[in-house]
Formats: C-alpha cells, structure tokens, sequence
C-alpha cells in the first residue's frame, strides 16, 4: 500500500494532486506549524496567470506565531475575496473551460468557512471528484514525532509498505530510517505538464486554477493508471 502526505495547501499546483493519485493513501498534514512565508508551503497563497506573468491569489487569515495549520483562522474580507474572484474573471474568462469551472470556484467562497484547513480540504476534494482520483484521504494521526520518524509513524498507523515522496524532502529524508523499518522509499517523478496557456511563453507550477481554465477536468493520460 503506497501512502503520501502533505500540507493542505490553498488551490496547490498539479503535482500536488499527481502525488495524491499515485497513492493509495493521502495524508492531510493538518496538525503542523502554519507558514505564509515566500517560497515556503502555500497554505494560504498561490499563484495563476495574467497579462503581465505569475500573479499571487491569497486568502486572508487570522493566525498567532506558531500556530498550527487546523488552527489558522480565515478573514472574513468581502473586499479582499471580490478582489481575487475579479482577477480570476479578468485573467480566465476567455479561456477555454471558464464557464465550465468558474461556477465551482464561485460556490467555494459562497460557503462560510471559519477555518482555512476546512476552505483548502474542500478545494482539494473537489478537484480530486472531478479528476477522478479515488484516493483515500486520511487525516493526520496527530503523532509529536518529527520528520522521518512521524512520517515512518503514519506509515505504520495505516498500514503502508510504502512511502511515496515529493523530490523536495530529500533535504531531510534519511533513506536508512525507512529501510530499517522496512518501508520503500519511493520520490515523485512528476514533471510539469506543460498545456496551453493565455499570456504568453508557459509558466509551470501554477495553482490548479489555471489548469482547468485552461484544459479542464481531464487530466492527463497515465495519472489514473493506479487507481483502482
């Protein structure tokens, strides 16, 4: 049984939902520290397209130092929120499946969230019901260990012979610990889609948002191969 884990990030890019559709099991890591820092997890930012290149779309919490993720408040601004939904409009509306997905996004922000964690499961559901992913998405067991250890914890606490990785934890996994236990270590082989785009020369690793404008809900051929 192949397991992955990640934060719950706010409309992730498309090798977010790859990692959750080569797994069997997906962990939502809602129970550790909350970051909005720059080149750091996206949990309440993201970018999409416009005219003028990568465009940041963030979705205004209310949080303490070192809160954790399952904490983090959202903040309640109609004016912050109509801002995002017309940059959408604006940057999306001729592309080809706005009519399609806008609808979707729309209703997101139509239902009172009081948390973000609740806000950014629903949208990462959502996508995977439309992709077809049929995953099973877990919550985080809630174990203190750290690192490889928590990671080889949650392996456990569900059963999994398998950890499959993003390339960008190798700064801190250590193989040997996964070995010793007797869980694989498996690392993504995503590669940006490349599809496309409005506004010039491709950008990859775009939130989702400016996939499905622009390709829709079809995702493409070999994702599914694994699910059952």
């Amino acid at each position: 049984m192949i397991l992955s884990a990640h934060q719950p990030d706010f409309f992730p890019y498309m090798g977010f939902f790859y990692k959750i559709a080569k797994s069997d099991i997906f962990v939502i890591l809602h129970d550790v520290k909350f970051t909005n820092k720059k080149n750091a997890n996206m949990h309440n930012y993201n970018y999409i397209k416009g005219p003028q290149g990568m465009q940041k779309i963030t979705l205004p919490v209310k949080y303490h130092s070192g809160a954790l993720i399952k904490d983090v408040l959202v903040y309640h601004d109609k004016k912050h929120v109509r801002k995002l939904l017309t940059s959408i409009e604006q940057y999306y509306g001729k592309a080809p499946f706005f009519e399609t997905v806008y609808p979707d996004i729309l209703s997101m922000f139509h239902i009172d969230f009081n948390l973000l964690i609740d806000f950014n499961v629903c949208a990462i559901r959502h996508f995977c019901m439309k992709f077809g992913i049929k995953t099973r998405l877990e919550w985080s067991p809630g174990f203190t260990s750290k690192k490889n250890a928590r990671l080889i914890d949650i392996c456990n606490h569900f059963g999994a012979d398998t950890y499959f990785s993003g390339t960008g934890a190798k700064a801190y996994i250590e193989p040997a610990e996964f070995e010793r236990t007797g869980i694989k270590l498996i690392y993504s082989d995503y590669s940006p889609i490349n599809y496309p785009q409005r506004y010039g020369d491709f950008i990859p690793n775009l939130s989702v948002l400016d996939y499905v404008f622009n390709m829709g809900y079809e995702l493409p051929k070999g994702w599914l191969s694994c699910q059952k």
